[in-house]
């Protein structure tokens, strides 16, 4: 008689919450957070920055950092990785946190913008707006407290004691302004040629990368956004 066929394999069982949910890291836009989500981030970067390891990440972007070569990219990139994952390492409630991404070429800047959340402009000044993120609530690496500047865009320069503007900005010079990605991305291909990286890395790295730091951090360096210490901001892990 024909042997007998082999038995057929007991069926798989369905994936558990607790296997594969956790292994796929997907950036979703901050814009389309529920408010939960935004709050788990706000939370889990406090609680780094308590225990000192979001001054020790924002150290060793002033000191290691790649900037104008082609490690630019891969670098930040896993920068952005290792800030995710001490977050995942800190408890069940962040095992599967992904970093959300700040899509500033459809979103203002204001759209990040919340104290009940990532905190507010302070124009040129300490933090103080009541966010879990203002000077008596939060202590950087750089500086007694966080500072941004987001308002430079209608301002150049500064008075650093009276904080009177010195030079206005022309709104061709707007610097929280910033362009499509599409067309952005299509104008470097064609500038520099599809094969030809370091060019590109150079030219992302210079406009797209460099126009939000300003924007946040301001022309004069005041904010830790135009610094090497931009991971002080929350927001810098959201660029």
């Amino acid at each position: 008689p024909p042997p007998s066929p082999p038995p057929s394999p007991p069926p798989s069982p369905p994936p558990s919450e607790d296997s594969d949910s956790c292994e796929d890291r997907i950036r979703k836009p901050w814009s389309v957070l529920t408010e939960e989500e935004k709050k788990l981030y706000v939370k889990a970067f406090k609680k780094l920055a308590d225990k000192g390891t979001a001054q020790k990440l924002s150290r060793t972007h002033e000191q290691n950092a790649q900037h104008r070569n082609l490690y630019f990219l891969p670098w930040h990139r896993g920068f952005v990785m290792v800030m995710e994952d001490a977050i995942r390492e800190l408890g069940d409630e962040f095992k599967c946190f992904s970093m959300p991404y700040w899509d500033w070429s459809i979103k203002p800047v204001s759209s990040v913008l919340d104290k009940d959340y990532l905190g507010t402009d302070s124009q040129g000044q300490c933090l103080d707006d009541g966010s879990k993120f203002e000077k008596d609530n939060y202590d950087p690496e750089r500086g007694d407290c966080l500072i941004r500047d987001i308002d430079s865009n209608v301002c150049l320069r500064r008075d650093v004691n009276s904080n009177v503007c010195l030079r206005p900005a022309r709104q061709s010079n707007n610097v929280c302004s910033f362009s499509k990605s599409e067309p952005l991305m299509e104008n470097y291909i064609t500038a520099t040629g599809a094969y030809y990286f370091p060019r590109f890395s150079r030219n992302l790295e210079l406009r797209p990368h460099g126009l939000p730091h300003v924007c946040i951090g301001g022309p004069n360096n005041l904010g830790q956004m135009a610094t090497f210490y931009s991971p002080d901001d929350p927001i810098f892990y959201l660029l």
